[in-house]
C-alpha cells in the first residue's frame, strides 16, 4: 500500500489537482527544450529570454509552492540543467541578439556567423548538473566533451585564413571527457511558504579522462583548490518556485544579475528512488509471506494430533479389531470365549 500511494504521488506530481498545472508544464518543457536546441543551455537573446520567462511564469502562476512533502521526497538528487538565463536588473537590457550584439557608442553590429556556429558548438558539448546531495552540500558539475578538430567547432566549414588548420588536432592528450566541479556549502533558509537555499562557493575540482598515457580512462581528479571566504565573496541564494519529480524551477539573484534557471531530474536518480520504494515494497510482501507460513503452521499444529495422541489412538483401534476378530473366531466355535 505504501509503494501504491508514492507512485502515484510520485507519477502526478505535487499539483495533480489543479488541471491547468499539466498543460502550462508541458508547454514550458517544449519551449526549454526548443530554446536549448536553438540557442544553447546559455541564452543570451533578449526575446528568447523573455520567451521563456513567459512559459515559466504561467506554470508558476497556476500552482503552489512547493510543500515540506515535496522538499522531502523531490529536493535531493541530481538535476540537469535545461536551460538558464542571466537578466540585469537595468533597463538597459541585454547586449546580444540572436545574430546581433549592442555595443555602446557603436550600436549594433551583425555577429559573424563563426562565432555564431562556435556559441551553438561549445553549448551542445556542455551538460551542466546540479548535484544536491544533502541540504548541506550542493555542486555544480560542468561536463565538456573536446573537440578534435575546428571542424567540430565550426560544423558549417572553416573559413579563410582558417582552411589551413581545419585538420589540426586540437586534443592531443586524447581527452575523451573533461568535468569541472564547483563544490558549494548550502543551507536551506527556509522550506514554506518559499523554499530558499543560500550557497557559498567552496573549492573547484578539475577532472578529466582520456585514452592517451598520462590520462585515466575512467577519469581521474587532476587539480582541487579550495577557495578561502567563498561562502562571504562567492554567495548567493536561489528559490525554488516549483518542483515536482521531474522539473524543477528555481530563480536567484547575484548582485544586480537576475538567474532564472530550469531543470529536469536526471533518469537516473528516479530509478534510484522507484529501487528503493520496490526495495521496501518486496520486505514487506516478504515479510507479510513469513507471518502468513507462520499462522499457517501453528494452524496445522492446532489441527494434527501429536504423536502421542496417535499412537493411542492407534493402540485403541487395534484393541478394537483384536477384540472383535477373538468375539468372531469364538461365535464360529474355533476358540473358546474369554
Amino acid at each position: 500500500v505504501v509503494a501504491c500511494q508514492t507512485k502515484a504521488h510520485s507519477s502526478t506530481g505535487l499539483f495533480a489537482g489543479s488541471l491547468a498545472v499539466a498543460p502550462a508544464k508541458d508547454n514550458l518543457l517544449t519551449v526549454a527544450d526548443r530554446l536549448r536546441s536553438d540557442e544553447g543551455i546559455f541564452i543570451l537573446d533578449s526575446e528568447t529570454k523573455s520567451e521563456l520567462n513567459d512559459a515559466v511564469s504561467e506554470l508558476e502562476a497556476v500552482s503552489n509552492p512547493p510543500s515540506n512533502v515535496d522538499y522531502e521526497s523531490f529536493f535531493e538528487g541530481d538535476w540537469t540543467l535545461v536551460c538558464t538565463t542571466a537578466t540585469a536588473s537595468s533597463k538597459s537590457g541585454s547586449p546580444f541578439g540572436k545574430d546581433k550584439l549592442k555595443l555602446p557608442f557603436v550600436g549594433e553590429i551583425e555577429i559573424p556567423e563563426i562565432l555564431q556556429d562556435v556559441r551553438k558548438s561549445v553549448n551542445n558539448r556542455l551538460k551542466v548538473t546540479q548535484r544536491i546531495s544533502s541540504s548541506s552540500r550542493i555542486d555544480h558539475i560542468l561536463e565538456i566533451e573536446p573537440a578534435n578538430e575546428l571542424t567540430d567547432i565550426i560544423p558549417s566549414g572553416v573559413p579563410e585564413p582558417l582552411s589551413m588548420l581545419a585538420d589540426l588536432n586540437l586534443n592531443p592528450l586524447e581527452v575523451t571527457g573533461a568535468k569541472v566541479t564547483l563544490i558549494h556549502k548550502a543551507e536551506v533558509q527556509s522550506v514554506t511558504p518559499v523554499l530558499r537555499t543560500k550557497l557559498g562557493l567552496e573549492s573547484v575540482v578539475v577532472s578529466a579522462a582520456g585514452t592517451s598515457q598520462y590520462l585515466d580512462t575512467a577519469g581521474a581528479d587532476l587539480l582541487g583548490v579550495n577557495l578561502p571566504l567563498g561562502e562571504f565573496l562567492n554567495a548567493g541564494t536561489f528559490d525554488t518556485t516549483y518542483m515536482d519529480d521531474t522539473l524543477r524551477i528555481s530563480r536567484g539573484k547575484v548582485g544586480v544579475v537576475e538567474q532564472l534557471r530550469v531543470f529536469v531530474k536526471d533518469s537516473s536518480s528516479a530509478d534510484e528512488s522507484d529501487a528503493e520504494i520496490t526495495s521496501v515494497t518486496v520486505d514487506e510482501t516478504e515479510m507479510s509471506v513469513e507471518v502468513e507460513m507462520e499462522v499457517s503452521d501453528d494452524e496445522k499444529d492446532e489441527e494434527s494430533p501429536s504423536a502421542d495422541d496417535e499412537t493411542a489412538t492407534n493402540d485403541e483401534s487395534s484393541s478394537s479389531s483384536s477384540d472383535k476378530y477373538m468375539k468372531n473366531r469364538a461365535d464360529d466355535g474355533r476358540m473358546p470365549p474369554p
